[in-house]
């Protein structure tokens, strides 16, 4: 039973990598700790930015341009509503690097 429970939670902090940026996950977790001014290797997939780590809108925005630039990619600001936690930075990263690569 206690080890059915330690599985869930191992799943339930596991983040879903898109294939785009799976070879670069670490770096992007180091980024976002970076720019949100958490130490490196404590946030988790899911937790959220706002609510969990203190961060406010301008973090947010910087992140974006980080993202952007490391990247070399344009990010349209709508995503920012999906930059709500590390999952949802590597899924917008994945979507706008699979973009990139449909339209090379």
């Amino acid at each position: 039973m206690n080890t059915e429970r330690n599985a869930e939670a191992a799943a339930a902090t596991t983040a879903t990598v898109p294939a785009a940026v799976a070879g670069r996950a670490r770096e992007i977790e180091a980024l976002v700790c970076r720019v949100l001014e958490v130490e490196s290797g404590t946030v988790g997939p899911e937790d959220r930015f706002v609510d969990d780590l203190g961060a406010d809108s301008m973090k947010l925005i910087e992140l974006l341009s980080h993202l952007e630039i490391e990247f070399d990619v344009e990010i349209d600001e709508d995503e920012l509503e999906r930059l709500v936690h590390l999952q949802g930075v590597y899924d917008v990263l994945g979507d706008v690097l699979d973009a990139d690569s449909l339209d090379a």
